[in-house]
């Protein structure tokens, strides 16, 4: 076999397991003792050689009556919703990545001031923000919520920030604490100190966030947000039983877009809630499974743009007309 051919076989093995087999890039990673900036790589390089044909074929169409009847009905500034029901996780997120980083690059300018947050969906648009960015924007690029160690690092607020140095050049605000300390004494003893204070007045102030949506539903929702990994069982049971839903910025809200009265709101390090609903903001999320969340953000305002797929769009409609 050729060096070619050898190589080939290779980033097919590596698109297998991430498009088919729904594994992470950090799981293929560990199984395959390569870095997870590798894997990254040898994906971008698979599609470029034509070995994944993510034309998405099954998946690449705008629902634009639905897109109009989504953004009446929730009063929300745009919504872009694809017909992604028959593709797997990945190609969905793929799908609306790639979609979401083109009007992240259309809506920049020099000097602005980005705020972003971290998450699987949010480190995916970073995959695709340097195929044809803008030049020389010269960017504030600022920390929101603050950082969980034990967590997949690839997904970090810091990692993702880094990332979009490199594409766009600027200067980073990072918010050096963890995401939740253990009492509300502690949090505002942090908030207190100077540079926490002053990296959270930027964020407030910013001009784009872009994000994810966390979900509190007990399936696949919830095993891929924060919440799962911060809190213990009984602290979502009763984070559940209150009524909550989702979370975004790490503060967990009800279905009305209401944060939920539990301890573990008064113990997040991060921008203020109701500051950042004032701002500009662009979230992925997808499935039937986050219908709730996505709804309880929206109606939160802390949602401008929405990138989502028909499924858990529908499932948004769904739920508003039944609560009307």
């Amino acid at each position: 076999m050729s060096r070619r051919e050898k190589k080939l076989s290779r980033l097919s093995e590596i698109a297998v397991l991430y498009y088919n087999h729904n594994l992470t890039q950090e799981q293929i990673a560990k199984r395959l003792f390569i870095s997870r900036t590798s894997i990254s790589r040898m994906l971008r390089e698979a599609r470029e050689a034509g070995i994944v044909e993510i034309k998405i074929n099954i998946a690449n169409e705008r629902c634009r009556q639905l897109e109009q009847v989504f953004r009446r009905k929730l009063d929300i500034e745009d919504a872009f919703i694809f017909n992604a029901n028959n593709a797997a996780g990945t190609v969905i997120k793929d799908l609306l990545c790639r979609n979401a980083a083109q009007c992240i690059n259309s809506m920049l300018s020099p000097g602005m001031t980005l705020g972003v947050t971290r998450g699987v969906t949010v480190a995916g648009m970073m995959e695709y923000l340097s195929e044809n960015p803008p030049k020389n924007l010269d960017l504030k690029i600022v920390q929101l919520m603050g950082e969980v160690t034990d967590a997949d690092p690839n997904v970090s607020s810091g990692d993702i920030i880094r990332s979009l140095l490199k594409v766009f050049g600027g200067k980073a605000y990072y918010l050096n604490a963890p995401m939740y300390v253990e009492n509300d004494s502690i949090r505002n003893d942090l908030l207190r100190e100077p540079i926490i204070r002053s990296t959270i007045k930027i964020g407030e102030k910013a001009d784009l966030i872009i994000t994810g949506i966390g979900s509190l539903d007990r399936g696949k929702g919830l095993r891929d947000s924060i919440i799962s990994k911060v809190a213990d069982a009984n602290t979502i049971t009763s984070l559940i039983a209150g009524g909550g839903v989702g979370n975004i910025f790490g503060h967990v809200f009800n279905i009305t877009g209401k944060l939920v009265a539990h301890p573990l709101n008064n113990r997040i390090i991060s921008a203020g809630f109701d500051a950042l609903s004032k701002i500009k903001t662009l979230a992925v999320s997808y499935g039937s499974e986050r219908g709730e969340a996505v709804l309880g953000a929206i109606r939160s305002k802390h949602v401008s743009i929405l990138f989502t797929d028909r499924l858990c769009a529908e499932r948004v409609i769904a739920l508003a007309d039944n609560q009307h």
